[in-house]
């Protein structure tokens, strides 16, 4: 897969054949927010389930962008650059290459089929399993 670095205002904008990856701003706050209240959202992806108000997720982002996040993005169709698809944490080959990385860790919870297909067809190793550790449901 040919990737391309490039800036944008200063943003990290990374494409691929298919997507365009962009380093998220404070213009992406209303779309993060959004996203991060969605039940699906909250049932499939995040450890966090309660729903919370505009105000407490601005406090919630940037304290994690500065605490445990070392890069958000924002995920783009190349054939739609309008409209935002989905949100990742940092770019494991960008890791790997900025960082001399030995190994990153994913976790996807065990009801999550689509996230554990992915993982197997990308022929990711599993290395453990944390029974029961979230239960849904």
């Amino acid at each position: 897969m040919e990737e391309r670095e490039e800036t944008i205002d200063s943003l990290l904008v990374i494409t691929t054949p298919r997507l365009l990856l962009r380093e998220t701003s404070q213009e992406d706050i209303p779309t993060l927010f959004r996203w991060r209240n969605d039940k699906r959202f909250r049932e499939l992806c995040s450890s966090r389930r309660d729903y919370i108000e505009y105000e407490d997720f601005v406090r919630e982002i940037n304290n994690d962008l500065s605490d445990s996040r070392l890069m958000q993005m924002i995920i783009y169709r190349k054939d739609n650059p309008e409209l935002p698809i989905g949100t990742i944490y940092v770019f494991s080959k960008y890791l790997f290459e900025t960082f001399n990385l030995y190994k990153v860790y994913i976790e996807i919870y065990e009801y999550n089929k689509l996230s554990i297909n992915t993982a197997r067809r990308l022929k990711l190793s599993e290395e453990g399993r944390l029974l029961k550790h979230r239960l849904f449901n």
